[in-house]
Formats: C-alpha cells, structure tokens, sequence
C-alpha cells in the first residue's frame, strides 16, 4: 500500500522471516527491541507491585501493538509481529530485572530503579526521536528544495 510519502506500508504478520519486500530482522534491530522496551517492564513493576507477570507482558503487547499501528498508519518501516513479541519479551524481561533488583536493593529498589528506568527512557526517546529526523518525509523534502537552483542568481 502506497504512502503519504511515497514509500510503501507493510504488515509482516508472520514472525521471525523476510516478507513483503523487507527482509529477516537483524540481530541489532531484535536486540534493540528487546532492551528498549526493559525500561517499560521494570515501570510497570514500579507501577503495579502486586500485579502478575502476565498482565505486564499483556500491557506490553498492547502498547507494542499501538506503536506498530502508528507506525503503519505513518508509512514508517513495515509494522511487524516479530517487534510486538520482541517488545513483550523486553518487557518481560524488565519485570524480572525488577524482581531481582528488589532483592538486593529492597526498600531502595523504587527510587533507584525510577531513576534508571527515567534516564533509560529519555534515552531512548531521544534515540527515536534521531531515527525519526533522519527519515523525516518533511526534511527530504526540505533538502531537495534546497538542492534546486535558485531563479534569482
């Protein structure tokens, strides 16, 4: 399906393999997924201490599944099952870290694993936020405007 931009949008439903013209995830792309979405799981752990961990990687999903339908909806990339289990499992993964932090750190654990999950946040927000600006439609655009010579010189 054609795009706003001129890409194509893709929904690769099928995990783990190439499909619709976008090949297998890389082995950085599935890490970055993964650890990008720790910080998320360690919040809802923060957030709901007495919650299971099933309703974390629930949430998780359900967020996962939000981000690719904005991103399909944007004609960013191809939104792509592999990243919404990717994302769940980072998630998951952060619970886990939250559990054990709580036994070294026991009643510290809040503060400081607010503290961490706050920077890892803003980090990669700004890490996205890059990505975004480097395939912004609109600085294409801007660039080949700029590129075209002038009538007045």
């Amino acid at each position: 399906m054609p795009s706003l931009h001129g890409g194509t949008r893709a929904v690769k439903l099928v995990p783990f393999v190439a499909g619709d013209g976008y090949g297998v995830n890389s082995m950085p792309e599935m890490l970055a997924n993964v650890a990008l979405f720790v910080p998320f799981g360690v919040c809802l752990g923060l957030i709901a201490p007495h919650a299971r961990w099933w309703r974390a990687a629930a949430a998780a999903a359900a967020v996962s599944v939000g981000l690719e339908a904005l991103q399909f909806a944007l004609a960013v990339g191809s939104s792509d099952v592999t990243d919404v289990i990717l994302n769940t499992t980072g998630a998951v993964l952060g619970w886990a870290v939250l559990g054990v932090a709580r036994g070294g750190l026991r009643e510290r654990t809040a503060p400081v694993l607010a503290r961490v999950c706050t920077v890892a946040t803003v980090l990669a927000l700004a890490a996205g936020a890059v990505a975004l600006a480097r395939t912004c439609p609109l600085r294409t655009a801007a660039r080949r405007a700029d590129a075209r010579p002038s009538a007045g010189r």
